[in-house]
């Protein structure tokens, strides 16, 4: 699965290999049929984090980098934390988001009927549910890998 970079503006590289860890750390199974993964600047139709779609383009994420860094921003936090770990926090929050949607896009795929609609919110609820339960899993599952083994006690 390829990662495109397509934002504009100037981030820490960090970022991008933080993003490409989390992608290289989805099982690739999970990413069947997606066509990429899309990072850009800013989300047209608002204030999202990131979405899945399928569309005459194909299947795909988007990933809206700006909306994750106000986010960060507007953290109590964000005053007093090292640049190191607001770029640390960023990948966290774009590794979750990037989870969400591949879960979205493993329930589409396994199971097409369960498409949401404005006339069925217990189904739209139940993938959103689903979708942040993998997002949970996968986090955790990442965060263990990119941190050093704890030293032995005793």
């Amino acid at each position: 699965m390829h990662l495109y970079w397509e934002a504009e503006e100037d981030y820490d590289d960090t970022l991008k290999t933080g993003l490409r860890a989390a992608l290289a750390h989805t099982p690739r199974e999970h990413l069947a049929r997606l066509t990429g993964i899309y990072a850009y600047d800013y989300d047209p139709a608002g204030e999202r984090l990131g979405v899945y779609i399928r569309d005459h383009r194909g299947i795909r994420i988007e990933l809206y980098l700006q909306a994750h860094l106000r986010l960060i921003a507007n953290s109590p936090h964000y005053a007093r934390a090292s640049e190191e770990l607001i770029v640390r926090a960023a990948i966290l929050q774009l590794a979750h988001t990037l989870f969400h949607e591949v879960g979205h896009h493993l329930t589409l795929t396994l199971n097409p009927r369960k498409k949401p609609s404005k006339k069925r919110a217990a189904v739209t609820e139940t993938l959103e549910t689903w979708a942040e339960e993998y997002a949970k899993k996968r986090l955790e599952k990442f965060i263990a890998a990119q941190s050093p083994p704890e030293a032995p006690t005793g």
